[in-house]
């Protein structure tokens, strides 16, 4: 079978408004046809054209903003990780400056506290105690993963996560931080009166020489027949040898007493007073207010003694202590 085509043509007439000849063209219909197919083609790809031309242009534009969004979170996680190392110094610095201070005037170490920061996929991490923080602070990494944070993983991922994340440990910290600047704070009062108590409760000897009687029963040293409670300690040395008080507080007697001769009484508070007789001469009277390694009188004799010495005593709310204890 065969086809045949007609061979349409079309005829375009030129007329000019003179006397001039009429002119004409004859176009083939196929050719029309062609230039028409040819013009619908041609819109066809410039729309597509300038579709993707859009496309790309809104995908450019959303590059350049992520890596804008990129590059300021960045910084900000930059800025958090170096504020949380701050803080993490501080936290550190403030617990050592707190057992130090107790170490010295003797006073309990708080106990260590733990830090729990809230995460919502785990929905819940424990934050290392402040005695694992260390100069370095790796543990920013080991417990939060902040070293992958930049570039592709922030416009992967917006990055947000992970600065909530920085900033709740960041707040956390803080808090902790707030809270052992207050304790520190207190803990000045609390050193003051400790370093009183410490300087006030009786400590050390209050002459050199010889212990000749040590605190309990003993024999009578005068007859050498039955036995006496001994309520302190005897040191003996040379005549007028000095006598000191061995904590600070107020001189609440100094005079001659039956049995006891010349004594000195220094009321230390905190429950504690001690005793100082048989002396040959007191360099303190009542009211004066003394300090540990004080000259408050001279050795002597007086009273009921065998020789010169110092009778010592220690009487803690209102019973008496041995005194070797505290030497």
């Amino acid at each position: 079978m065969k086809f045949k085509f007609k061979n349409h043509k079309f005829t375009l007439m030129f007329i000019p408004h003179n006397n001039s000849e009429v002119k004409s063209i004859k176009i083939p219909a196929m050719l029309i046809n062609a230039l028409a197919v040819f013009g619908l083609l041609s819109l066809v790809v410039v729309g597509v054209l300038f579709i993707n031309s859009s496309r790309l242009e809104a995908k450019l534009l959303e590059n350049n903003e992520l890596k804008s969004v990129n590059s300021i979170q960045n910084e900000e996680i930059k800025i958090l990780k170096e504020e949380t190392e701050m803080a993490l110094e501080k936290l550190e610095e403030i617990k050592q400056t707190d057992a130090k201070v107790r170490e010295l005037v003797g006073l309990k170490v708080q106990e260590e506290s733990n830090i729990t920061v809230s995460r919502g996929d785990s929905g819940g991490s424990r934050y290392p105690s402040r005695s694992l923080v260390t100069g370095n602070y790796d543990l920013l990494n080991s417990t939060y993963n902040l070293s992958g944070i930049s570039g592709d993983s922030v416009m992967k991922n917006t990055g947000l996560s992970d600065i909530a994340e920085i900033k709740e440990m960041l707040k956390v910290i803080n808090e902790e931080v707030d809270n052992q600047e207050k304790i520190l704070s207190s803990l000045e009062k609390e050193t003051s009166d400790r370093i009183r108590f410490l300087a006030a409760k009786p400590s050390g000897r209050p002459a050199s020489g010889r212990l000749t009687s040590p605190y309990g029963w003993r024999a009578n040293p005068f007859s050498g027949r039955g036995s006496e409670f001994h309520s302190g300690v005897d040191i003996a040395a040379g005549y007028g040898t000095r006598i000191v008080t061995t904590g600070s507080g107020k001189v609440t007697f100094s005079g001659y007493r039956a049995g006891f001769g010349y004594t000195v009484v220094v009321n230390h508070g905190y429950g504690y007073t001690t005793m100082y007789a048989h002396c040959s001469s007191l360099n303190v009277k009542v009211g004066d207010q003394v300090k540990r390694g004080e000259l408050i009188a001279r050795m002597g004799r007086s009273g009921r003694a065998t020789g010169p010495h110092v009778h010592y005593e220690i009487t803690y709310n209102g019973r008496t202590i041995n005194p070797q204890t505290t030497m």
